[in-house]
C-alpha cells in the first residue's frame, strides 16, 4: 500500500471506527435503560455495528485505490488482494478482541465466544469475496471508459500500396472523423517486420479497430486475433475481389481466409469509395451504439450490484 493510498486509507477507518464507537454506546446505553445489557439481543446489536464497520473499512480500501489509480491497470488486482487480505485480517481480529471483551461480562462467555468463533470464516470469505468483485469491476468498467473516451480506432491493413493507401485516406479516415473518432494506423516498412508492443498497446485502447484484409497479410490476421482476444471490437473490410463466394474466381486469387470468412466484412471496390465511405460510416454507428449501451449498462450495474459488501 503505497503513501497517499494509506493515508486517504487510515483516514477514512478512523472516521468509521468513531460511528462504530457511537453506535456501540448508544446500543449499549438503550440496554441498560431498559435492564436487557449483555443479553441476546445487546450482543446481537453490537456484533452488526462491528461488522459494519468491517465492511465499511473495506470499501474504503477500494475507494482510496479509486482515488489514487485513475487508470487502474488489470496488474492492480494483485496488489488489491494483498491489501485486502491484511486489512480484513486485522478487522476480524479487532473485532473478535472487541467482542470478546463485551462477553468477557457475560454468564455464558464459553457459549458466546464459541458462537463468535463459528461466525468469522464465512464472515471473512462473504466479505472477500464481494471486494474482489468490486475491484474486478471497477478495473473492467475503467477500461470500458478509458477506451471511450479515447475515441480512437486503431487501423489494421497493407500499407505503402496505392489502393489500400486511398483507401484509408479517402474512406477510413473520413468514415472514422465523420463519427467523431480518431482513426491511425500504423505504417509499417515491408519486409518481415515483428507485432511490436506498441501495436498491441494500440489495439488494447482502441475503442475498437478496423481491420483491412486485402493482401492476405499474416499480421493483420495476426493482429485481428489479437484484438478479439483482448475484447476489442473489429469491424472488418476487404477489397471487392478477396471475397472467396465471388463467381469466376480462380484458386491462385487473393482471398479472405476461412478463419475470418464467417465474419461479417464489408467488401469495397476502387471506383465506388463513397459508396464504401457511406457503407463504414453504418457500421461504425451501429457499432458505437452498442459500445455506449454496454457501457451505460455496465456503468448501472456497478451502481446496483458494485457497492453491497
Amino acid at each position: 500500500m503505497n503513501g497517499l493510498i494509506k493515508n486517504l486509507f487510515e483516514k477514512s477507518r478512523d472516521e468509521i471506527y468513531a460511528i462504530e464507537t457511537k453506535t456501540v454506546a448508544g446500543v449499549t446505553n438503550n440496554a441498560a435503560a431498559r435492564g436487557l445489557l449483555f443479553g441476546g439481543m445487546y450482543f446481537s446489536q453490537i456484533f452488526q455495528a462491528r461488522e459494519k464497520a468491517l465492511r465499511d473499512t473495506v470499501l474504503a480500501l477500494i475507494s482510496a485505490y479509486k482515488q489514487v489509480e485513475t487508470f487502474p491497470q488489470k496488474e492492480v488486482v494483485d496488489v488489491v488482494r494483498g491489501d485486502l487480505e491484511m486489512v480484513l485480517d486485522e478487522g476480524l481480529e479487532r473485532l473478535r478482541t472487541l467482542m470478546q471483551q463485551s462477553y468477557s461480562r457475560a454468564a455464558s462467555t464459553s457459549r458466546l465466544n464459541g458462537e463468535l468463533l463459528a461466525k468469522l470464516e464465512p464472515l471473512r470469505r462473504d466479505i472477500y469475496r464481494k471486494a474482489i468483485r468490486d475491484v474486478e469491476i471497477w478495473i473492467g468498467l475503467a477500461k470500458t471508459s478509458m477506451n471511450r473516451k479515447s475515441n480512437n480506432v486503431f487501423v489494421i491493413m497493407r500499407i505503402g500500396v496505392e489502393d489500400t493507401d486511398k483507401y484509408l485516406n479517402e474512406v477510413v479516415i473520413p468514415a472514422t472523423k465523420e463519427c467523431g473518432l480518431n482513426a491511425f494506423p500504423v505504417n509499417l516498412t515491408e519486409g518481415e517486420n515483428p507485432i511490436t508492443n506498441r501495436i498491441l498497446e494500440n489495439i488494447k485502447g482502441s475503442v475498437f479497430v478496423i481491420c483491412d484484409l486485402t493482401y492476405e497479410r499474416p499480421n493483420c490476421y495476426f493482429e485481428a486475433g489479437y484484438a478479439m482476444g483482448a475484447g476489442v471490437r473489429c469491424i472488418f473490410t476487404a477489397r471487392h475481389d478477396h471475397d472467396p463466394r465471388l463467381e469466376g474466381r480462380r484458386q491462385q486469387d487473393p482471398k479472405v481466409h476461412f478463419d475470418l470468412d464467417s465474419m461479417k466484412i464489408t467488401y469495397w471496390k476502387q471506383d465506388s469509395l463513397e459508396s464504401a465511405r457511406s457503407a463504414l460510416v453504418g457500421r461504425i454507428k451501429i457499432l458505437m451504439q452498442d459500445v455506449d449501451a454496454k457501457s451505460a449498462d455496465s456503468l448501472r450495474k456497478f451502481e446496483l450490484e458494485g457497492n453491497d459488501l
